[in-house]
């Protein structure tokens, strides 16, 4: 019976559910005007990396400091990241639209940056998350990190990914994806990576500390 105790493995695994589906609805609400989209998502790994080291946070009440005190400079980070997404799409769009063949060509240094851009995404508000720094910074650093711990990057992208790819093309499975994507998509793949990034970010930890 101690399987289904209190303290037993089967509630703190419904525990852990339920702070997941919270997290996810508190992301999507705060996400909802768009521009927050910064600061919720800051919000969602300030929460998600506690979990992965045990911490146990306090989900509602957690989840809305950090999105308050967050706010501002994740913003700032997520307008830039807008315009600078949106720029190289554009770009990528006449590289494929253009029937000249120097626009095909210039198409694939492009379509590489747009990766690095994403793997750099990555990071972005995790470091803002964890770290203490400028805009600026938090941007280099992302990108930093992004082609330091390339595997590992490959990874997180991997996690967001796939989840996306199996819903769209994997019609067996779609019911139960889009009850997972309802209820708990955003905290799940946050959780997820957390555990990435957590590795990550020791590291980093353990290597400004010995310098």
């Amino acid at each position: 019976m101690k399987f289904f105790s209190f303290d037993g493995p089967f509630a703190r695994f419904m525990g852990r559910i339920y702070d997941l589906v919270l997290l996810h609805v508190l992301w999507v609400v705060c996400s909802l005007p768009i521009f927050t989209i910064g600061a919720s998502t800051t919000a969602l790994f300030t929460i998600t990396l506690k979990m992965v080291r045990d911490e146990e946070p306090y989900i509602l009440k957690g989840y809305i400091k950090a999105f308050r005190s967050n706010f501002v400079k994740a913003t700032k980070l997520w307008m830039i990241v807008v315009m600078i997404l949106v720029w190289l799409l554009f770009i990528m769009r006449i590289c494929i639209k253009g029937k000249m063949g120097i626009l095909k060509i210039a198409g694939i240094p492009n379509a590489a940056l747009f990766f690095m851009v994403f793997l750099a995404l990555l990071y972005l508000f995790p470091i803002q998350a964890v770290f203490e720094n400028s805009v600026r910074n938090i941007l280099k650093n992302s990108v930093i990190c992004s082609m330091q711990y390339l595997p590992y990057s490959l990874l997180m992208a991997a996690i967001l990914i796939m989840p996306i790819l199996i819903t769209g093309f994997w019609e067996p499975v779609f019911p139960f994806m889009i009850t997972l994507w309802i209820f708990g998509g955003s905290s799940l793949i946050a959780f997820a990576e957390s555990f990435v990034l957590n590795h990550v970010f020791t590291r980093i930890t353990a290597s400004e500390a010995a310098k």
